[in-house]
Parts: C-alpha cells; sequence; structure tokens
C-alpha cells in the first residue's frame, strides 16, 4: 500500500480482511477514482492463506472492477453489486490487482 492507495500493477493481499467462517459476497462498498482515456481495470480475488506468509489464489473468484463516469457517484463512492455472488469459507483473504497508475481506468482505496 501507498498512504491508503494499493500501489501501482501490484497484487495486494489485505488481511485485515481475512473470513473466519463461511459465506457469501454480494457486493462491495469502494471508495474509487475514476479516470478516462485508460483501458485496464482492477480485479478482486479471494485467497487462500497456508501459512503467516503464503497465500494463493481461489480459481474462479475474480472479480474485475468495470466503472466509468456514467456509473459512480460524485463523491468517490460507488457501490458495486456482484452479478454472481462470491463464495468464500474461512481463512480466505480479499486480494485485489491494480494495474499500473497510468493505464488504469479506476484506482481503488484501501
Amino acid at each position: 500500500l501507498d498512504g491508503n492507495r494499493l500501489g501501482r500493477d501490484t497484487h495486494s493481499i489485505m488481511p485485515s480482511l481475512e473470513f473466519n467462517c463461511s459465506g457469501t459476497i454480494t457486493g462491495f462498498l469502494l471508495v474509487v477514482d475514476v479516470r478516462t482515456n485508460r483501458d485496464e481495470y482492477p480485479t478482486i480475488w479471494l485467497w487462500n492463506k497456508t501459512d503467516e506468509t503464503t497465500y494463493t489464489r481461489v480459481d474462479d473468484s475474480s472479480v474485475e472492477i468495470r466503472l466509468g463516469p456514467s456509473n459512480f457517484s460524485t463523491d468517490g463512492v460507488y457501490q458495486f453489486s456482484l452479478s454472481t455472488p462470491l463464495q468464500f469459507t474461512a481463512n480466505q483473504v480479499l486480494g485485489i490487482y491494480q494495474p499500473r497508475h497510468g493505464n488504469s481506468v479506476v484506482r481503488c482505496y484501501y
């Protein structure tokens, strides 16, 4: 993390978002900055925690954050609903891939 902004062109695991039960995610409340003339989007994945420093990405758990000027609020807060809910289990963690600053349509803040 760079301040409260995710680093550029990185996968960031968010250990504070580790699950201790099973459940379903139907959406996210995001603080974002949407920019024009770019062509890449952040992606959220679930990761399995195998030990204190090792994570493996869960196949079929990716959610691309596709927002644009027409579908977010002017204050930068956006409720992103998932068309297919994301199932998680205990010991899984949310992670995000943030494309490089110059390429990303959406910048996510954590």
